[in-house]
């Protein structure tokens, strides 16, 4: 394992007086210490190999002016002597605390002991990272064995805001996250996406400082590259202690065992094995719904269960946020009894209700105000029982989505028992115009209206609104109920109808939503 000079160095200030320093950065990267001995202190043949990339003691009885020096080693001096050099270098002077001059004495066996520690401490955290990624362990174990080696919260998230695991961000005020129980935050994702540092940041393979104007709270991050382009990120979060050189070390070793974790595991999917089911069962239409019944059985969704299909709708306003792995994720976080995919574009959800313990209601009320402050348009089916209708639910979110949006485009959410009657006429109409399919004699009693200036439809409309009770449409019309009386006899003339039968009822009623669509669809 390599450790930056900026790392051993913030380790060694807790144990050691530090006299002077040069070159000490976070980017560079050590192996583990030697004792730099009288016979190895030239500049030649095997001794070279040993020093390189190593970092060398010196003892205090060093003369300064026989040493080689070499770019390529990190020099730790021990005593008062006096160095400068123009390489990576750490001159310490005894302990921290006491001035006992016994102190000096074996100066340079306790700092090589102590720099064996510092290794020592960071490859046991090491050694767990890569026993972890070789058991194919989850994300979640590794960011909390981290977060506690680091002392600061972790977070991995996809470039698209993709939550893939979190650990110690409970301590977070929900106002400085952005991920949190309500979802995402949009006002922080929004003023993280115009940033500087993240627009520096897009494709770097270097740990980017962001600053706390954003949220409140510094972070450190890196992209990781699991695959040839980057596709997601590690997070620190300056939250239990303060950041340090030495920080962007250690964030580049995890991020190293964090991309091979990532490169063998579905983490990056956003599909699992319920949700490629429901996509073969939509995809296909010679799909074996037998056989898809069965493996969602196996998969503990049983044709007994009710399940609920939601489709979500990216508007333009939302193309530069959210993407639709993202969306899933969130959905999936917050009903784990939920299958999310893309399907054409949009995102489809359904909701094993039975297994959730909840209803349409209950669902809609959670996604509400996500919905709405992602800038997507909502479709719901209705509740229905069994596997046999899944595809034709889909047909429902699908209906409720389109036809919601053309009729109401200002209403993000659309439920399907709100727009199937509107959906019903839209169909009857396709290739007949809603005059030629409406109760003929309505269309006589329309025309004496635009004849005489009379309120026969209108008078109609009432009696029938107040299922046939003249008192209370003579009331609606603010007119006498002997005056409605007489309309209605007339009105009943030219229907040629005494209106007791309720199939003409309906057939009445069903005609006068026909005329009024087809008055909405006329342009003005």
């Amino acid at each position: 394992m390599k450790l930056s000079s900026a790392y051993i160095l913030e380790q060694l200030k807790e144990e050691y007086r530090v006299r002077g320093q040069n070159e000490i950065t976070g980017e560079d990267g050590y192996l583990r210490p030697f004792f730099c001995l009288d016979s190895e202190r030239e500049n030649t043949g095997t001794a070279v190999q040993k020093w390189k990339g190593h970092v060398r003691i010196l003892s205090s009885g060093t003369d300064f002016r026989e040493i080689q020096w070499r770019s390529d080693v990190l020099w730790i001096s021990c005593g008062k002597g006096e160095c400068r050099v123009s390489v990576p270098y750490i001159q310490i002077t005894g302990g921290n605390e006491s001035k006992n001059p016994e102190e000096e004495l074996y100066l340079e066996a306790r700092v090589l002991n102590s720099v064996q520690r510092i290794f020592d401490r960071c490859e046991a955290w090491e050694n767990m990272l890569r026993e972890e990624v070789l058991r194919g362990r989850n994300l979640q174990k590794i960011l909390q064995l981290s977060a506690e080696f680091l002392g600061n919260p972790l977070i991995v998230m996809g470039l698209d805001f993709t939550l893939l695991g979190e650990a110690g961000t409970e301590a977070i005020p929900e106002k400085s996250r952005l991920f949190h129980s309500d979802g995402i935050d949009m006002e922080y994702m929004n003023a993280l996406m115009q940033s500087a540092e993240y627009q520096k940041m897009q494709e770097s393979r270097d740990v980017v400082l962001f600053p706390a104007y954003i949220s409140g709270v510094r972070s450190l991050n890196r992209n990781l590259f699991p695959e040839e382009k980057s596709v997601c990120r590690v997070v620190m979060h300056e939250w239990n202690r303060t950041f340090t050189e030495g920080d962007r070390c250690l964030l580049n070793v995890l991020a190293d065992y964090l991309e091979l974790l990532l490169m063998h595991s579905d983490t990056l999917s956003g599909e699992d094995a319920i949700a490629g089911i429901f996509q073969t069962i939509l995809k296909d239409r010679a799909a074996d719904y037998m056989e898809m019944s069965r493996r969602l059985s196996v998969n503990g969704w049983s044709s007994q269960h009710t399940y609920l299909c939601l489709i979500l709708q990216l508007t333009y306003l939302n193309q530069k946020n959210l993407s639709t792995n993202a969306i899933c994720h969130y959905i999936k976080r917050k009903f784990p009894q939920s299958a999310s995919f893309v399907f054409e574009g949009e995102i489809v959800t359904f909701f094993n209700m039975t297994l959730l313990h909840k209803d349409t209601e209950e669902v809609g009320s959670v996604l509400t105000y996500f919905i709405r402050d992602s800038y997507l348009k909502a479709g719901y089916s209705r509740c229905v029982k069994g596997h046999m209708y899944i595809r034709r639910q889909f047909i429902q979110a699908r209906t409720a989505l389109d036809v919601g949006s053309r009729n109401r485009p200002y209403v993000w959410i659309h439920h399907f028992d709100q727009v199937v009657l509107t959906y019903i006429m839209e169909q009857v109409t396709r290739r007949l115009p809603a005059s030629m399919i409406c109760h003929e004699n309505l269309l006589k009693l329309k025309e004496t209206d635009e004849e005489n200036h009379s309120e026969y439809m209108k008078t109609l409309r009432a009696y029938l609104d107040e299922n046939l009770n003249a008192t209370r449409a003579a009331e609606e019309l603010f007119i006498h109920r002997s005056t409605f009386l007489y309309r209605l006899e007339k009105i009943k003339e030219i229907l040629q109808s005494d209106l007791d039968d309720p199939d003409e009822i309906f057939y009445l009623n069903f005609s006068f939503r026909l005329l009024e669509q087809e008055e909405e669809e006329i342009p003005v």
